[in-house]
């Protein structure tokens, strides 16, 4: 594999490694409160996790959580829209999470030692 191989392999990694963590951390936040979250607490959690607003991409995440039916929308007369997470389905996929972490971390030590090298100690 020649260096451009190599810088857009671990680039790839990355991209991979990172893509849906937000939807991840929605998902989990939600998983957390069983009587369900509105709309205006899970960009205000957003916001702590990341440090700064997601303004309106946490609305397309929530209709991706939707559509995949990990998460459901409760609609009352007043307020914001209330979200509920399917449990069965949350906890398969945490299962599932934990069986990936090995493949993972050696994604990770690997772009670790490539970014050792690139960017030196």
């Amino acid at each position: 594999m020649n260096q451009g191989e190599e810088d857009h392999h671990h680039r790839t990694i990355w991209r991979d490694l990172s893509s849906n963590l937000s939807k991840r951390e929605i998902l989990y936040f939600i998983s957390g409160s069983p009587d369900g979250v509105r709309e205006p607490k899970i960009r205000e959690f957003m916001k702590d996790v990341f440090k700064f607003s997601f303004q309106g991409s946490v609305e397309s995440h929530l209709k991706e959580l939707e559509a995949e039916g990990l998460v459901t929308k409760e609609t009352p007369r007043r307020g914001a829209p209330v979200w509920h997470a399917n449990p069965s389905l949350v906890m398969e996929m945490v299962r599932n999470e934990l069986n990936a972490m090995k493949f993972r971390e050696k994604q990770l030590l690997e772009l670790q030692e490539y970014l050792d090298e690139v960017y030196g100690d």
